[in-house]
């Protein structure tokens, strides 16, 4: 017959925590100090979230019996799931010193030191985990993962190849194989991953995503879009997505909404002007009056500082705020959709000559691709993405993969063959700003050449020597973490950084004119300048980039 601790354990492993939860309360009303049911009771907190109370539990148990390695180890799990890294190690290596063979308490200290970025140590960690344990799952994906940042990417391909044979299913695993071998240069194998895990997720942005870039690298433009439009779709589409007419006769239920004041002011405006423009149907007024009620309860608040709504608030908006409403391609049209005019091998070779890397050129877009573009920039609901610097964004990912961008892209590389013919592309954005500002902080760009252009008319710009972009002459070094840097630019603590590092560097600045491009390398510091343009919602001063390339290369240095 099973004792208590054993009949908890049957319920416990079965998932059935709350029957094994009551048994283990049950054995500590008459022996307050078990040691193995203080413990499990703890590990049944872990699981369930509440980890202040899971660590004290196994702290007890510890105290009856400290010799016990599963005990430390699930109370470095416990401190980890916490955030107190540190302990957590600890305590993995207290279990480690109890037993040197404790495979899981290996791979948890692997896992531990991953997040404290200690990636050398945690390989070392997780490669014992996986020899004492060839079967261990999770320890092949995180040593997989950390040889991949380590850049050794044939042994962490074993990895995920390992996990593979483990879980055939493991969508993830099939992701990051992918992505390695797609580093490797084995595109066929990296493409037939992310296809597997499609097929087995079908639902995931990721691997449409990853499938997508890899397709652009090849430059299978139309292939990408389809995969981009994908993932666009399963991200920010729903029920209203080109709907005839606006049906939603309520929110959904929703966490309170962060965003900013402008961002609801685009949103109301963009739909007042759709339907202005016979692109959506007189039904749509309702969204529109639903975003200009909200912000008449937000009037003095800044329009670029983040702010949460009420409960109310947020469910009045729920059902279509940051969801698509309209999507319409820009197709490609008779070419050449760059400026033929264009003395091509002269700005060439002024980039190639240029001791800062910088330079600018008018007229970029023949008038009939600019207008494409700005219409498709003012029609399509892509503007999703909200900056901590007060602007509204759209990646490939979220909207802004025309194919119209597809044949400026493929025409720039045929114009430019020694700066972008054997670049690949990288990204492509669209930023829209407030009426005025300081746009982006300095910062750079994970690329090697930086294709900007400006597409809001001139007659917007109401400051025509400014408002442009401003270019130091000082690169990040590249040992910096480049995503610190560049995703938390507007971090007081990292601007100041950066602000110090640039304090003696020198700039070049571009005022802004419609459709006027800019070429400079990508890990030069830049930034926008202060910009004053009309209020309203054609207005708006919207920038494009094209990013070509890798971060660390430097085209010019192949002609010196």
């Amino acid at each position: 017959m099973l004792n208590d601790i054993d009949q908890a354990l049957v319920h416990h492993q079965a998932g059935r925590l709350q029957q094994a939860e009551a048994i283990y309360r049950r054995i500590l009303r008459t022996r307050p100090d078990d040691a193995d049911a203080l413990h499990l009771l703890g590990v049944i907190s872990h699981q369930v979230g509440d980890h202040a109370r899971a660590i004290a539990l196994i702290q007890r148990a510890i105290a009856r019996r400290s010799n016990e390695p599963a005990f430390h180890s699930n109370l470095g799990e416990a401190l980890r799931a916490s955030g107190q890294l540190e302990a957590a190690v600890g305590a993995f290596r207290k279990a480690l010193a109890i037993n040197r063979e404790f495979a899981d308490a290996h791979g948890n200290l692997g896992a531990a030191l991953i997040a404290l970025g200690r990636r050398v140590e945690a390989i070392e960690s997780l490669k014992q985990a996986v020899s004492i344990n060839p079967d261990f799952l999770e320890a092949h994906m995180n040593l997989g993962n950390a040889l991949k940042d380590q850049r050794q990417l044939e042994e962490a391909a074993a990895c995920f190849a390992r996990a593979i044979e483990l879980n055939p299913a493991m969508v993830e695993a099939h992701v990051n194989l992918g992505n390695v071998l797609k580093r490797s240069g084995n595109t066929a194998a990296a493409q037939a991953h992310y296809e597997q895990a499609i097929r087995l997720r079908p639902e995931l942005g990721e691997a449409h995503m990853n499938l997508a870039m890899l397709l652009a690298e090849q430059e299978r433009f139309d292939e990408a879009k389809d995969a981009l439009e994908r993932v666009f779709q399963l991200t920010y589409g729903n029920e209203l997505w080109n709907a005839p007419r606006f049906a939603l006769s309520h929110g959904e239920e929703t966490a309170p909404i962060r965003t900013t004041r402008f961002a609801l002011i685009n949103s109301a405006e963009h739909i007042e002007y759709l339907i202005d423009q016979g692109k959506l149907d007189s039904s749509f007024t309702s969204m529109a009056g639903a975003y200009r009620a909200v912000l008449g309860e937000l009037a003095g608040v800044d329009d670029r500082s983040p702010i949460t709504l009420t409960p109310g608030q947020s469910r009045r908006i729920s059902g279509f705020y940051r969801k698509v409403i309209r999507f319409s391609d820009a197709p490609r049209i008779a070419p050449p959709a760059v400026n033929p005019k264009l003395d091509f091998r002269a700005i060439e070779d002024a980039y190639l000559a240029s001791p800062v890397a910088v330079i600018h050129f008018d007229e970029f877009l023949s008038p009939v691709a600019l207008r494409a573009l700005y219409d498709f920039c003012l029609e399509s609901t892509i503007f999703v993405g909200q900056a901590r610097g007060g602007f509204l964004s759209s990646y490939m990912g979220t909207g802004f993969h025309c194919s119209l961008l597809f044949q400026i892209v493929e025409e720039l590389k045929q114009c430019f063959p020694r700066l972008l013919g054997n670049q690949t592309l990288g990204n492509m954005w669209v930023y829209r700003y407030a009426s005025e500002g300081e746009g982006v902080r300095a910062h750079t760009d994970e690329g090697s050449v930086t294709f900007n252009f400006w597409i809001t008319p001139d007659e917007a710009n109401l400051d025509p020597q400014r408002g442009g972009l401003l270019v130091y002459t000082k690169e990040q070094p590249l040992d910096w973490d480049w995503r610190k840097f560049n995703l938390d630019k507007d971090d007081p603590a990292t601007q100041e950084e950066i602000t110090d590092f640039l304090h003696s560097a020198n700039s070049v600045t571009i005022p802004y004119r419609g459709n006027r491009a800019l070429l400079f390398h990508s890990n030069l510091f830049h930034r926008s300048d202060y910009f004053h343009f009309k209020d309203d919602y054609r207005s708006r001063r919207m920038n494009v980039t094209l990013l070509f390339g890798e971060r660390g290369t430097d085209v010019r240095l192949r002609y010196v």
